[in-house]
């Protein structure tokens, strides 16, 4: 029970990886026209939060902004918060 346990947890905490794939093909249209920069200009990254909402960042033409994935849909959302200082 323990071993299923920490087994669930560990599961919830790394949380589900993006396929970019399928991320650039439904973002790439409204990246484009929001951030005015041609699809074949933009950079798709996965931002990595521990129990958060996947998260895709798109960089073009100088711009930046982020989509996270609700209810199946990518919506736009504030950009991830930097990593800490060490």
């Amino acid at each position: 029970m323990t071993r299923a346990l920490l087994l669930a947890s560990l599961v919830v905490v790394s949380g589900c990886a993006i396929n970019m794939d399928n991320a650039k093909a439904a973002l790439s249209p409204r990246a484009a026209t929001e951030l005015g920069c041609p699809s074949s200009k933009l950079d798709f990254e996965e931002v990595k939060q521990p129990l958060a909402a996947s998260t895709v960042l798109v960089k073009g033409c100088g711009k930046t902004q982020s989509y996270r994935l609700l209810e199946g849909q990518w919506v736009p959302a504030p950009p991830a918060p930097p990593p800490p200082a060490y």
